[in-house]
């Protein structure tokens, strides 16, 4: 049977029609899964710094993150979620080999107004000799507040007034693919390594 004019225009217009409704329905990019994180399912870091009191990082899923800082702003809490890194990292103020891992760019967009941008990082760290490795954790005491174990996690903490930020580090440091061992000294206070039960979680 021919085709009308009439049924050509209305084919014509279900053809554009089914294109649209395609292109709109793009699936959502979903995350690489996160390499070279510290924290693992069911695991709490708990940090005594000097300035802001305990800070605690939880593990709740593999991009989630619960944080409390118990000494500052009368206790500060948030739940965040991260971002992968699925090719390595190597900033101008990286030293060792760049990072994987998760982060969270602190998007104050993303925020209520007025809220606190809190800009987070955890990875494992990697470098080729000590000395390199001392070179990573002096550089960054200027700004961070750094808290240790003796066999390499490192938290660390800044808060910026200025830019309404609180920024917070966990790392887990190797030496030529081990574990470093640390000097406990009077510069590095103790980490909790603590392994939570699931009605704690």
């Amino acid at each position: 049977m021919a085709l009308t004019g009439s049924h050509v225009w209305k084919a014509l217009l279900l053809a554009a029609l089914t294109l649209l409704i395609s292109c709109g329905e793009q699936p959502r990019k979903l995350e690489s899964a996160p390499r070279e994180v510290v924290l693992s399912d069911g695991m709490k870091l708990s940090a005594v710094t000097v300035r802001y009191g305990t800070l605690s990082i939880a593990y709740v899923d593999p991009l989630t993150r619960a944080i409390q800082i118990d000494g500052y702003a009368e206790g500060f809490k948030r739940t965040v979620v991260m971002r992968t890194r699925p090719e390595r990292f190597s900033g101008s103020w990286t030293i060792g080999k760049g990072i994987l891992g998760i982060y969270n760019p602190g998007d104050s967009r993303e925020l209520p107004r007025g809220a606190q941008r809190l800009v987070y990082q955890e990875a494992e760290k990697h470098f080729s000799s000590s000395e390199e490795m001392e070179r990573f954790l002096i550089q960054g005491s200027a700004v961070f507040e750094r808290v240790c174990t003796t066999d390499g996690i490192v938290i660390g903490i800044s808060v910026t007034p200025a830019r309404n930020q609180i920024g917070i580090e966990v790392w887990r440091l190797y030496e030529k693919g081990s574990k470093p061992k640390l000097d406990q000294s009077s510069t590095y206070y103790s980490i909790g390594v603590k392994q939570l039960s699931g009605d704690e979680k």
